[in-house]
């Protein structure tokens, strides 16, 4: 990258499918914590995929939806705010522009321009995750209705 530039993650996506997703993993978001970052979500742009991710440290929900990846990158953003923006946009395309150096969240989506101050994904605890399978799997669409 040339000297003097800023490292910018870019990623669009569907409102509808950024909306579920949120409300998935919203569920694991802990609205109490001496951990601030345990009230954000992870957004993780990799490999043509938006994941997001919450945990409360005594369960982690995660959930991939399609994006269209400009740049791979990861940040957290608070859980409720983001989710009441996402909510209130009409279904169209939202467009997210992550700025590395000031960890800030800048969403467009039609007349709607919202930046969001993140908290570094590095702070994020890291979800386990069953390596040899034999963990059970459900769909999105399966867990959509059921309370954790």
């Amino acid at each position: 990258m040339p000297a003097g530039r800023e490292a910018k993650v870019r990623v669009s996506c569907f409102q509808e499918n950024l909306s579920k997703g949120l409300s998935i993993v919203g569920r694991a978001v802990s609205s109490r914590s001496t951990l601030p970052v345990l009230g954000n979500i992870l957004l993780e742009a990799k490999d043509d995929k938006l994941r997001l991710a919450a945990t409360n440290l005594e369960i982690g929900v995660n959930c991939w939806i399609g994006a269209r990846i400009e740049d791979e990158g990861a940040i957290t953003v608070p859980a409720r705010l983001l989710t009441e923006f996402v909510n209130s946009l009409p279904p169209d395309k939202i467009e997210m522009e992550l700025s590395v150096r000031t960890q800030t969240l800048h969403l467009r989506c039609g007349n709607f321009d919202v930046n969001i101050k993140g908290i570094d994904a590095q702070e994020f605890p890291v979800i386990p995750t069953v390596d040899n399978g034999d963990g059970p799997e459900e769909t999105a669409e399966a867990l959509e209705g059921r309370t954790i």
